[in-house]
């Protein structure tokens, strides 16, 4: 048998995916470094403790942070003292002016999310930690801040949010 590109190739696939699924079970191709005893995940409805409060805020965001650790991890959701456990507040909703046009008038607005986090896994209590997370998005002032285009902001807040908390507990970055 001759080897030309296409067997070489068909060889190295089959080589990287026996390597992968022989691997310890901590690092896999989505980036996720969890130890391999853990199982379960524990996460907290985080209620809107900010002075201004956007009804549908702490839900969205609650089940966002569940989605993302049940869809890219192999971790059960369970209501309570999971191998990881996550609670935490919404600290900070606010809308802001953050520019300002030759007329004094806001030429842009921000909408600021803030959550302070606290992870705890009582299996290895040295990952443990408090954290504040904060994300905004900038939008035109001269846009009418209706309810569709609010849960559209606080929709892609939520989710830069959920990732940067994300990353420090499963990524650890």
């Amino acid at each position: 048998m001759t080897w030309n590109k296409f067997n070489i190739r068909l060889g190295l696939l089959v080589f990287f995916t026996i390597a992968l699924n022989q691997s310890c079970g901590i690092y896999s191709l989505s980036g996720v470094n969890i130890p391999p005893d853990i199982k379960s995940i524990s996460i907290s409805y985080f209620p809107n403790q900010a002075p201004q409060v956007a009804p549908t805020l702490s839900q969205v965001f609650t089940e966002k942070l569940r989605d993302k650790f049940q869809n890219e991890t192999k971790l059960f959701l369970q209501p309570e003292q999971g191998d990881y456990q996550i609670a935490g507040v919404i600290s900070q909703y606010s809308i802001q002016p953050v520019s300002i046009g030759g007329n004094t008038a806001a030429t842009e607005n921000r909408l600021t999310i803030a959550t302070n986090v606290e992870f705890i896994c009582p299996k290895y209590p040295d990952m443990n930690f408090s954290k504040s997370f904060s994300n905004f998005l900038n939008f035109d002032a001269s846009r009418n801040l209706s309810p569709e285009l609010e849960w559209q902001l606080i929709d892609q807040v939520s989710e830069m949010l959920v990732q940067d908390i994300f990353n420090a507990i499963a990524l650890k970055w």
